[in-house]
Order: C-alpha cells, then structure tokens, then sequence
C-alpha cells in the first residue's frame, strides 16, 4: 500500500468520521432539542448509522489495497453486527455509571469495570478474526493494537470535550457523548487499524 493509497484512505476515513460525527450531532440538536438530558431516554437512530460508517472505515484501506468489493461485503455485515452488540453493551454500562439503585460495593466496582475493559479485547478479537476469514490472514497482535486503538477513542473524546466544549460548559462523560466525539474518533481510530494491518505482509 503506498502512499498516495494512505492519503486517499485517511481522506475517505476522515469523511466518514465527519458524517457519523454530523449525523449524531442533527439527531440530538435538531430531532431531540441539545438542552436537557431527554436525548438519553429516546431511541436514536444515527449510532445504527455510525456502526456502518465505522465497519466500512475499516475496511476501506483494504478496498484501496487492491481487495474487491464483493470480498468486504460479508467482512463489512459482520464487523456491522460486533460494532453492534460492543454498542449496545457499552451503552447498558455508560448508563450503569449513574444508576442511584446499584449496590456500589468494591466488588461490584471491580466487576463493572472488569465487564466494561472486556469490550475492547473483545472487539480486538472480532476485527482481527473477521479479517483474518475473510481479507487476510495477519498478525494476532493486531489483536493488542486495535484493543489499544479502540480504547485511545474515548481518551480522545475525553480531550476534545476541553478543546471544544461545543454547545455546552460541562466536561462530564455524558457531555462528551452528547456532542458526539466517541463517534468520531471511534471511526477514526477503526479506520486507523485498517491501514495498519493493511500495510502489513500477509502471513502464510
């Protein structure tokens, strides 16, 4: 994969990235109104979006690297279907964080966060296994770099939300899902893996 092929593939990651960003942001602003917190009782519709956006970021540096289309089709309904499930789990967990009932003990601390750290390995392991099905084969510690990838999303997010505070003052978790950096930097960072280990040799 050379260079001009890592442009193109950062330019249409970034595109993407800027479109499931645009797409959460119209939902909450436009459809459910930016003030209050009733955005986190409704049904949204753009992360569905977003999990698409995010499975074909990945896949598109493979797509500039010679992959054909009908290849990246399957890969892309299965990444769809993990981005999906780590999703919806991971949300059940962001809104365990402000549950009031939860018997807050050092043991249920420890599983809750034991649970929540487990996503990231777990959808390490999915992309690389996906990939490696279905595009090609490549190195399990792949598996390490796209759990680490993945994880440096909400960091990210965590540090966009004090660059850029958007429509709000607040800094909190919640503000930072509300202006919707997870979402891009979640396509970002997955278009990231994808140029890595399409750079990489195939392995026998």
């Amino acid at each position: 994969m050379n260079k001009q092929k890592i442009k193109r593939s950062i330019l249409f990651i970034f595109i993407l990235s800027l479109l499931g960003w645009a797409c959460w942001i119209y939902e909450i602003c436009v459809v459910h109104e930016w003030h209050g917190l009733t955005w986190l009782s409704k049904t949204l519709y753009s992360p569905y979006i977003g999990l698409l956006f995010a499975a074909l970021s990945f896949l598109i540096p493979f797509l500039f690297s010679g992959s054909a289309l009908k290849k990246i089709v399957l890969p892309m309904l299965l990444l769809y279907l993990v981005n999906l499930f780590c999703y919806l789990a991971g949300k059940e967990i962001c809104l365990l964080m402000y549950c009031r009932f939860c018997p807050w003990s050092t043991a249920y601390i420890i599983t809750f966060l034991s649970v929540a750290f487990l996503l990231f390995p777990l959808m390490g392991f999915s992309y690389w296994l996906i990939t490696a099905k279905f595009i090609r084969k490549n190195k399990k510690i792949n598996i390490l770099y796209i759990s680490l990838l993945i994880f440096t999303a909400i960091v990210l997010s965590n540090l966009t939300i004090y660059i850029n505070p958007g429509f709000g003052s607040q800094t909190g978790w919640v503000d930072v899902v509300k202006m919707g950096y997870p979402v891009f930097w979640t396509l970002f960072v997955l278009g990231f893996c994808g140029i890595i280990i399409s750079k990489q040799k195939t392995i026998a």
